[in-house]
C-alpha cells in the first residue's frame, strides 16, 4: 500500500521539527495513524525513532483476525521486497571481501544458468533481462513439490523462457533475480541464506524475531500473521502462497522493531564499512541512465 504524499510529507515534518516536543509529535503521528486505520487503508505496526533512539512504536488491528492475536510493533510478518535490500547487501558484503566480483557472469556460481552474458550485478539491479514471476514457476513445478530457487533453477534451464531485452540493457522488476542472488551467496559463503543473514547482520542489529519462512504453511511453529484486504467494505483473507521455499527477493518475517533496527543501522549503529555504505547508497546507472532503484535495492 502507497500512502498519500502529504502523509508522508506531514510525518517527516513531525519527526524532524525541533520546536514540536516528542509527546506532541507522538500524539499526532497516533493520531494520523489511526485515521489511516479506521478508514481501512492500514493494518499493522510502526516504529519511528530519531536520532538513534525510538520515539513511537505501536500497532493497529489484528495480524490473525481468525485466533484474535493483535498487531504490536514485535508481531512477525510478511517483510515482502524488504528482503532484496539483505540479499544486495548480502552480494555487496561478499565483494568487499574479494569473495566475488559483481562484474562476474552468473555461470560461475550457478552453472545451469541459462542466459549468458548475465552478471551478479545484473541480478541484484533489476537488470538481468525479465525473468518470469513465480507463476511460471508454480504453473510448471509438480503440484505437490515446494518450489524452491534451484527447483526454479531447473525449471530455467529446461524451458529457457525469451527474455524481455538482453540483460544490462534496461529495468525491469526483477523478483527471481533476486533469489538467484540468495542461491549464489550460498554458493560463494558455503552458508544457507538464513545463517548468513543471522551471522553478518541480524545478531550483530538484535533483529531477533527475523526470519526465512518455512514453505510449508503446516511447518510453522506458530501463530502465523495473515493477509487481509478489503473489498466491496469487507474484509477477505488474501495470504501469500503454501509451499513457497524460494527467498531473496521475498519471504523473510519481521517485526517493525527489526525492520527499524536494520534502516537504523546505517545512521547511528552502522554495522557496514563507510565505503560499503556508499556503495549501497548509490544510484544504478543502466546504460548511463540512473535507475529506478539504488545499489542496495532502496
Amino acid at each position: 500500500m502507497k500512502l498519500p504524499a502529504t502523509f508522508i510529507l506531514l510525518l517527516f515534518i513531525l519527526i524532524n521539527s525541533e520546536c514540536t516536543s516528542q509527546d506532541s509529535r507522538s500524539s499526532l503521528m497516533d493520531q494520523l495513524l489511526t485515521d489511516l486505520y479506521q478508514k481501512h487503508l492500514f493494518n499493522g505496526a510502526i516504529v519511528i525513532g530519531q536520532k538513534g533512539k525510538i520515539i513511537f512504536s505501536k500497532g493497529w488491528g489484528y495480524a490473525n483476525f481468525r485466533d484474535s492475536i493483535r498487531f504490536t510493533s514485535h508481531t512477525c510478518s510478511d517483510g515482502g521486497s524488504n528482503a532484496k535490500t539483505l540479499t544486495a547487501t548480502s552480494i555487496l558484503l561478499l565483494a568487499e571481501e574479494g569473495k566475488l566480483k559483481l562484474n562476474d557472469p552468473v555461470q560461475r556460481y550457478l552453472p545451469n544458468y541459462p542466459y549468458p552474458n548475465t552478471t551478479v550485478w545484473n541480478l541484484i539491479t533489476h537488470n538481468s533481462g525479465g525473468l518470469p514471476d513465480y507463476d511460471y514457476f508454480f504453473e510448471k513445478a509438480p503440484d505437490t513439490a515446494i518450489v524452491t530457487t534451484s527447483l526454479n533453477l531447473e525449471i530455467l534451464n529446461k524451458n529457457k523462457p525469451a527474455l524481455n531485452y538482453p540483460p544490462g540493457t534496461n529495468f525491469y522488476y526483477d523478483n527471481v533475480g533476486f533469489d538467484l542472488a540468495a542461491l549464489v551467496v550460498e554458493r560463494v559463503s558455503g552458508k544457507n541464506y538464513y545463517q548468513f543473514l543471522k551471522e553478518r547482520i541480524f545478531n550483530p542489529l538484535h533483529m531477533d524475531s527475523s526470519f526465512v519462512r518455512p514453505a510449508r504453511f503446516a511447518d510453522w511453529n506458530q501463530n502465523r500473521t495473515m493477509g487481509y484486504r478489503y473489498k466491496n467494505d469487507s474484509m477477505q483473507v488474501f495470504d501469500i502462497a503454501d509451499r513457497e521455499g524460494f527467498y531473496g527477493g521475498c519471504n523473510i518475517w519481521f517485526t517493525a522493531t527489526d525492520l527499524y533496527r536494520w534502516g537504523e543501522s546505517f545512521y547511528h549503529h552502522p554495522i557496514l564499512s563507510n565505503d560499503l555504505v556508499k556503495k549501497i547508497e548509490s544510484t544504478v546507472f543502466i546504460k548511463e541512465m540512473p535507475s529506478r532503484v539504488r545499489l542496495g535495492a532502496w
